[in-house]
């Protein structure tokens, strides 16, 4: 039986998109899923913690020492800059070993000619390798989608969704200022002084400058940082998901989450700050 072993990497936007590449990649061709999911400072909860179902049955490590060796062996920086040895390596123990510099190549769809009569694959990566329309697939766990149905209710049916990517992402930083952001925030309320602004961020001094700005006009609800963290994750599933459910979102073209934010719920309209 083809097998597909899925190591992947980085933030939350950034494993959900490997994730349903890998959902729509092992339908496709009927390879059985099996994914490595690495808590870390990057993501610190469970796969199981986030999401009742990912549409597709898939198994896991079986043993501590299993995902220990994961963990450690295959640290993101070490396979993003030894990409040759790991390469070299895996095939010790797979038919074929896809990375970063692989995914990239593919330019977003993965080389069937490269994989085929390859029974025992492994990709790790925090880029999508295979086409998928949206993420239907996840169910969000029962505890999360309760939460998140009461925010909904606060916020209303019709709001702008805001995302601002700060932290270690200098990409969006330089090229996605927040004065850019402010810049269209008011042309949107010089249209219609009634819009109301839902804002996603990682950056706390974010929060409280536009909210110093927009008053009432900018909504946020008080959520954890702290993303290697239970609770952090589960507060960013909840970001995501009320951005999501935006009319509009505005946002970076350089952020997964905001790129995973408009493949999720209803279409919707996207203003790229840039």
């Amino acid at each position: 039986m083809n097998k597909l072993t899925i190591l992947p990497q980085g933030g939350l936007g950034n494993r959900m998109r490997v994730l349903e590449s890998a959902i729509y990649f092992c339908h496709q061709f009927n390879y059985k899923l099996k994914v490595i999911w690495i808590n870390n400072d990057d993501l610190g909860c469970n796969l199981e913690d986030i999401f009742e179902s990912i549409g597709i049955d898939y198994s896991k490590p079986k043993t501590l020492f299993e995902y220990n060796f994961y963990k450690y062996f295959c640290r993101y920086k070490l396979l993003k800059y030894l990409p040759s040895l790991y390469s070299t390596f895996g095939l010790l123990l797979y038919d074929k070993v896809l990375l970063d510099l692989n995914i990239k190549s593919f330019n977003g769809d993965i080389d069937i000619k490269i994989v085929k009569d390859k029974h025992n694959l492994f990709i790790s990566t925090c880029y999508p390798f295979f086409q998928f329309p949206n993420y239907n697939n996840f169910l969000l766990k029962k505890s999360l989608s309760e939460d998140l149905s009461l925010l909904k209710k606060n916020l209303g049916e019709s709001y702008f969704g805001i995302h601002f990517r700060g932290t270690d992402n200098s990409k969006a930083l330089k090229n996605s200022p927040l004065e850019k952001y402010i810049t269209a925030i008011e042309k949107i309320l010089e249209s219609d002084s009634n819009s109301i602004f839902f804002l996603a961020t990682d950056e706390e001094k974010v929060k409280k400058k536009m909210k110093l700005i927009f008053g009432e006009k900018i909504q946020m609800f008080s959520s954890s940082l702290n993303r290697n963290t239970k609770e952090g994750i589960h507060d960013a599933v909840l970001e995501l998901y009320c951005l999501a459910n935006a009319h509009t979102i505005i946002c970076s073209p350089f952020s997964s989450f905001s790129d995973t934010a408009q493949l999720i719920d209803k279409k919707k309209r996207i203003i790229l700050i840039q």
